[in-house]
């Protein structure tokens, strides 16, 4: 059940939005004071300390989560991001004075200029307070059924907070050989992952397959992991077997499952690269592969495709500044991806080499 917000606008107070102090000071304290007792946990993101409250009853999912996520390489001296969830039998509604800032297919986000609120197709919200780096979450319980809805919202949320740290979310694999970087950004389904395994098995070194931050290092951009895992499928796992160390993985048809490669090859995982070369791919029905080099204009604007900028027009600003020095910092080139690729991983290598020859 979701509650309307209703009555005169209001200007945010640095915890989120007197609207949603509203809300906790009425009836639904009470329900709050009901449900479970909270944790008490902190996580370190791109070396950015998470302080987490939540209910106890989230405890596994959420540490699932977190372990998934790259730690970074070390501790950075910021302040720490403070996160509250919890779980209410009644969730608070888009305060009056909130506007419509992103639509996803899975979370909407909005802002009064302050705050940031994310919410779920379902009703359950995370109010982020970016100047105090606070976060109040209102979860729906239905949400301990469907745990998919939390994933998403704490994904939206966290994706924003890094920014605020100069962490830049990213589309792409990234992958290194021979002292050259190579980024392959394109649209879930286009082969990040598929090209990822299919290069790592060749002897590249890898930091990602699909997500990554970008970060401004005195003028060049370097890139680090959201995830050390890679995802797969149940068709990726059935044509790379050594990943599951020749044990079938249970995967049900249109899910991935996340694997620690490195197990399998060890020594591919690298934590970071400066990016020589961007590759966009294209999935065509043509035999033969091939690539043809990009003018920047077109680079830039594949790349913003990749991501969604910051709700706060100023952290955008410098994200449209990173993608742009990104731009500049390495060469582009379209790959049409062909059947001969997914047959024979051997023939993409001998593309990147001829990229770079």
């Amino acid at each position: 059940m979701v509650t309307e917000m209703t009555g005169t606008p209001g200007t945010g107070s640095g915890d989120c939005s007197s609207a949603f102090k509203i809300f906790l000071t009425g009836k639904i304290q009470n329900k709050i004071s009901e449900c479970h007792s909270l944790m008490q946990r902190s996580y370190i993101v791109q070396g950015i300390e998470i302080d987490l409250s939540a209910d106890s009853h989230l405890s596994a999912l959420l540490s699932d989560y977190f372990a998934s996520l790259y730690i970074g390489d070390a501790s950075l001296h910021v302040k720490p991001v403070q996160y509250k969830l919890r779980i209410v039998k009644e969730t608070p509604g888009v305060p009056a004075n909130a506007a419509k800032a992103i639509a996803g297919p899975a979370v909407t986000a909005y802002s009064n200029g302050r705050e940031i609120y994310f919410f779920s197709k379902h009703g359950s919200s995370i109010c982020l307070d970016p100047v105090d780096m606070k976060a109040n979450s209102f979860l729906n319980e239905d949400i301990l059924i469907n745990p998919a809805e939390l994933f998403p919202l704490l994904g939206a949320s966290l994706v924003e907070i890094l920014r605020y740290y100069g962490f830049f979310f990213l589309h792409a694999a990234a992958l290194y050989i021979n002292k050259v970087a190579y980024l392959i950004s394109g649209d879930g389904g286009s082969g990040k992952t598929t090209a990822t395994l299919s290069l790592v098995r060749e002897g590249f070194q890898y930091v990602t397959d699909d997500s990554l931050f970008l970060k401004d290092d005195r003028g060049e951009i370097v890139i680090s992991p959201l995830y050390k895992h890679v995802h797969v499928d149940k068709d990726l796992a059935g044509r790379f077997p050594e990943i599951s160390g020749g044990k079938g993985l249970k995967i049900k048809a249109g899910t991935k499952v996340p694997i620690d490669i490195s197990f399998f090859y060890p020594d591919a995982f690298i934590p970071s690269l400066k990016p020589d070369v961007i590759i966009f791919p294209v999935i065509t029905s043509a035999g033969t592969s091939r690539v043809t080099p990009l003018m920047q204009t077109e680079m830039y604007k594949n790349l913003l495709k990749q991501t969604v900028l910051a709700v706060d027009k100023h952290i955008a600003q410098e994200q449209l500044r990173i993608i742009g020095t990104l731009v500049r910092q390495t060469k582009g080139f379209a790959l049409f991806s062909g059947r001969d690729i997914y047959e024979d991983s051997a023939i993409l290598v001998g593309l990147l080499r001829k990229i770079h020859a």
